[in-house]
């Protein structure tokens, strides 16, 4: 796994964690973001 990727899911980790209350729509949205990042990582 990339260090660019490694990193944001750190940081949804910790995101998550601050907050208690998490939405399906800031799942989906940190979903894609990881979709697009690998993807421009594999090019």
């Amino acid at each position: 796994m990339s260090e660019v990727t490694q990193t944001l899911i750190d940081d949804a980790q910790a995101h998550s964690q601050s907050e208690s209350r998490i939405t399906a729509r800031d799942l989906r949205q940190r979903f894609l973001a990881l979709l697009y990042v690998a993807r421009i990582v594999e090019l």
